[in-house]
C-alpha cells in the first residue's frame, strides 16, 4: 500500500529502463519520503512464476547493476540521511548483501552476456567493491587484487552446472 500524495509530490516513477529491478528502486525511493513504515503479515502480493519470459525465471546479467544501484540509494540516501542509524544492523545488513551477491555470481544466466564470464565475474566484483561504503570491502579489495575470486568462482559455477 503506498500513499498517493507522496508519489505525486515527489514525482515518483517507475524506471522503464530496467528490465528487472524497477520496483526494487521505486520502493527505496518511496521510502525515503516516508515518516512511518508498517509492516502486515499478510500476502498481498504474489509473483508470477514459471514461464520463460517471468523476471523471476532465471537471474539475469542485468541484476547485479540494479542491486549495485540500490545499494548505492541505500548507502547515500537513506543511510547517510539518518543521524542515529543502528550501525551493527547496517554492518550485518552489509555483509548479507555481499554474500547474496557473491552467491548470485555463481548461477547468474550467462547466455546474453557480450564478454567472457571471467572477465563479467572480475568487473562485477570491482563494482561491488567500489559500490560498498569505505573501510568495510578489504577483505573484497584483497581477493580481486589476488584475482581469487573470479577463478574461484567460474570454478563454482562449473561445479553446479555438472551437479544439475
Amino acid at each position: 500500500m503506498y500513499r498517493r500524495a507522496i508519489i505525486e509530490a515527489e514525482a515518483l516513477r517507475f524506471d522503464e529502463s530496467l528490465r528487472i529491478g524497477e520496483d526494487l528502486i521505486f520502493n527505496l525511493q518511496y521510502l525515503q519520503h516516508c515518516r512511518v513504515v508498517r509492516h502486515r503479515a499478510a500476502f498481498l502480493y504474489v509473483y508470477e512464476i514459471g514461464h520463460a519470459e517471468a523476471a523471476t525465471s532465471t537471474l539475469k546479467p542485468q541484476w547485479f547493476s540494479v542491486n549495485l544501484t540500490a545499494l548505492h540509494i541505500i548507502e547515500t540516501q537513506l543511510v547517510a540521511g539518518i543521524a542515529e542509524v543502528d550501525r551493527a544492523a547496517y554492518t550485518r545488513f552489509l555483509k548479507q548483501y555481499v554474500r547474496t551477491f557473491f552467491r548470485m555470481l555463481i548461477v547468474f544466466d550467462q547466455r546474453t552476456l557480450t564478454v567472457p564470464e571471467r572477465q563479467f565475474i572480475q568487473t562485477q566484483l570491482i563494482n561491488l567493491e567500489r559500490g560498498l561504503p569505505t573501510g568495510t570491502s578489504r577483505w573484497l579489495r584483497w581477493l580481486n587484487r589476488s584475482h581469487l575470486a573470479p577463478v574461484m568462482l567460474v570454478g563454482l559455477r562449473r561445479l553446479k552446472q555438472r551437479l544439475k
